[in-house]
């Protein structure tokens, strides 16, 4: 997941719980979309000496 698909995500409006505020919050290992009762975490594509995010596979095992 990268900052311009997330722009998109944002800007489109498009989520299961919808909400009309909504704030784009980035961590070192996460993006997280915050609305006034939903939240929806998306996790980087990163690999550090610690974590593997790396993979659409690890992502998902570490849910």
């Amino acid at each position: 997941m990268n900052s311009r698909l997330i722009q998109t995500i944002l800007e489109s409006g498009k989520f299961q719980h919808p909400f009309t505020e909504r704030k784009l919050v980035e961590t070192h290992i996460s993006y997280v979309i915050l609305g006034t009762s939903f939240a929806y975490k998306f996790k980087k594509e990163i690999k550090y000496s610690f974590l593997d995010f790396s993979t659409l596979q690890l992502r998902k095992y570490f849910l």
